[in-house]
């Protein structure tokens, strides 16, 4: 009886972690996996004025920990995949509105 719960929660370990590499394989997908992180305060500092604020800000970030962990887990390279896509989209931006004050000129 145990070795069935044991494989039943396996199969769903297995399936939660082949849902996030489908997720992870469309830019739209790791757009929205990089929305979650930064909602959850993963990349922040967690200290604020008060104990209740800061035990706040730490559970909001510990789901951007566990989520991060089944990143790993379902693939190493889809954090740096994020990363790197992030600081693309920030490199374009600046690009972009440095254009149009150049343009302005």
């Amino acid at each position: 009886m145990a070795q069935v719960a044991k494989s039943a929660a396996q199969q769903e370990h297995e399936q939660k972690l082949e849902d996030l590499r489908a997720v992870s394989a469309t830019p739209g997908g790791r757009r929205f996996l990089r929305m979650l992180l930064d909602l959850t305060g993963y990349y922040g500092n967690t200290h604020a004025d008060t104990d209740r604020h800061t035990a706040f800000l730490n559970g909001r970030r510990s789901v951007g920990i566990d989520l991060q962990v089944y990143l790993d887990e379902a693939d190493p390279l889809i954090m740096l995949r994020l990363i790197q896509e992030a600081q693309e989209t920030k490199n374009h931006e600046r690009r972009k509105r440095s254009d149009r004050s150049h343009d302005d000129d």
